[in-house]
């Protein structure tokens, strides 16, 4: 089992944030952004960066406000609906056994969880492929980590109630 790495800086996914041309990209920097620097932020801080304006400046222009809009939304339910209050923040886009890469990644009490993102921008989001790369995403922390990594949770941005678990 390797060590933990350490939590990437706040500054880190903030320049990504500024250059992300797309929703989905803009979204899940955003919230690795707000995790790195609140771990489970309110909603007053979710929405006091999305009043700074600091993030997805690359947004296509004639849409900019209103894509701005759905990355600050979405940012704000994945932390309403899917927060992790008491967990520790460990860090976005983890790669695991050399080829799998956890969106985010969660410690708690010496237990780790993963959750993979799917914001549904471009197109529906088909549970059974994520189903798929949840299961992958599992073996590859178990493999990666051993007994200490617990499950990765599915979660869908535009339609919360198809989210799912799986646990090891």
């Amino acid at each position: 089992m390797r060590d933990l790495i350490p939590t990437p800086a706040a500054s880190d996914a903030a320049q990504i944030l500024a250059v992300a041309s797309d929703v989905g990209t803009a979204t899940h920097a955003l919230i690795a952004h707000l995790a790195g620097r609140f771990g489970t932020p309110t909603s007053e801080q979710v929405l006091r960066i999305g009043r700074a304006g600091l993030y997805a400046r690359n947004l296509a222009v004639p849409n900019r406000q209103a894509l701005r809009a759905q990355v600050l939304s979405r940012a704000a339910l994945y932390f309403r609906e899917f927060g992790r209050p008491g967990w520790r923040f460990v860090g976005s886009e983890v790669i695991v056994d050399n080829e799998v890469a956890l969106d985010l990644l969660w410690e708690r009490h010496g237990s780790l969880e993963a959750d993979e993102i799917k914001t549904g921008r471009l197109r529906p989001v088909d549970l059974e492929r994520l189903r798929i790369q949840a299961e992958a995403q599992l073996h590859a922390g178990m493999r990666e980590f051993g007994d200490v990594f617990a499950a990765v949770r599915g979660v869908v941005l535009t339609r919360p109630s198809t989210s799912f678990v799986l646990r090891a």
